[in-house]
């Protein structure tokens, strides 16, 4: 099946009918009845797409993502002090890591010798097995078990400071107390980095091991 040509337009002159060669196909429309479609502003887009170099191209492309409203996060933490959260994340790894194995923390640092590495031996099987509480003890017991805690382990670490959570004071009488307390966090929190590095990671300095530590706890208390 062929398509016919289709007449050219004419117009009418003294001599008869003239074919009108000139003449777009738009021109010939009835401008009362019919008008040409406007280009959408995606059609707009596109065409100015193609004149744009790449660069341009990828420029345009990252500003329009950059309009778009961000993700509305699925869960929002309010009202909780980074404090509280640290403290039940400690908690948290006390119920895992001590009370599963309760009667092991009791069992001291020895050297090869089977000697006690421990100044303060009686002090710490006393506090480990629940005879003593912290806040009750003499500051010179205190002071001078307080080099100790470098030989215990993250379990009895964390067996004396969950007993301790909730004990806070600004009194000078316990400035012993407050003491002994931040150099057992310093260690406590430098063996929860290194039980969690990967074997054969070497460490790192003992400052950067330690807010590791306390991300990690906080993570785990969130």
């Amino acid at each position: 099946m062929h398509l016919q040509e289709l007449p050219s337009p004419v117009r009418a002159t003294g001599g008869g009918l003239t074919p009108v060669r000139d003449m777009s196909p738009v021109a010939i429309l009835d401008k009362d009845t019919i008008q040409p479609a406007k280009p959408t502003k995606g059609e707009l887009l596109r065409r100015a797409a193609k004149y744009q170099p790449r660069a341009g191209r990828v420029a345009a492309r990252a500003a329009q993502a950059q309009t778009k409203a961000p993700p509305r996060p699925r869960h929002k933490i309010s009202d909780l002090s980074e404090q509280r959260v640290l403290k039940t994340g400690l908690r948290r790894l006390h119920a895992r890591l001590v009370l599963p194995k309760a009667s092991e923390i009791l069992e001291l640092p020895r050297r090869e010798d089977g000697s006690c590495r421990l100044m303060r031996q009686s002090f710490f099987q006393r506090l480990l097995s629940k005879e003593i509480e912290l806040q009750g003890s003499m500051p010179n017991d205190i002071a001078s078990a307080q080099s100790d805690l470098r030989h215990l382990s993250l379990e009895q670490l964390l067996g004396v400071r969950a007993r301790t959570l909730d004990f806070a004071t600004e009194s000078r009488t316990h400035d012993a107390h407050n003491s002994f307390l931040a150099t057992l966090d310093r260690h406590l929190f430098e063996r929860i980095s290194l039980r969690h590095l990967r074997d054969g990671t070497p460490p790192r300095a003992p400052e950067l091991m330690q807010r590791l530590g306390v991300r990690l706890a906080i993570v785990l208390g969130a």
